[in-house]
């Protein structure tokens, strides 16, 4: 847990959402060490409607069915948070190491059955190189080839 409160240190987000047991040690952790931060808890069932800096899910998967996991995983992704940081249990989780990954989240660390996975929304696909602006805006190559 200590090498995440580094990183979060580090990027200082404005705005924290935690996804944890009631009275988990992180979020004492996260107050001392985030001040500047605005630290929102939220339940399972009921996300917060706004996006915030970063979304911690700690502790949170191991007690859902895989169909409710998933779609907590996906709207933190998709809706809730540009940066998701996730610390499971893999032993217990109703997901396993490949269906996370499905879902674009990463490996970050492990220890034994405990894992820190994450997702950052502009860092979790790479650019192809034919992607790039070079290899399609040629109008001086409209008359040559027939595409």
């Amino acid at each position: 847990m200590e090498p995440l409160l580094r990183r979060l240190e580090a990027e200082a987000p404005a705005d924290v959402l935690l996804l944890a047991p009631p009275r988990h040690p992180l979020e004492a952790a996260l107050r001392r060490r985030l001040p500047q931060a605005r630290l929102t808890r939220a339940d399972t069932t009921a996300l917060p409607a706004r996006r915030f800096a970063v979304a911690l899910a700690v502790e949170t998967l191991e007690s859902m069915a895989a169909a409710d996991a998933r779609a907590l995983l996906a709207a933190l992704r998709d809706l809730e948070a540009a940066h998701v940081v996730l610390l499971v249990d893999l032993a217990r989780s109703p997901l396993d190491e490949p269906a996370l990954r499905a879902l674009g989240f990463g490996l970050h660390a492990r220890d034994g059955t405990q894992a820190v996975f994450g997702f950052e929304l502009f860092g979790y696909k790479d650019r192809p190189e034919w992607l790039s602006p070079r290899h399609w805006a040629h109008p001086e190559l409209w008359d040559k080839f027939r595409w």
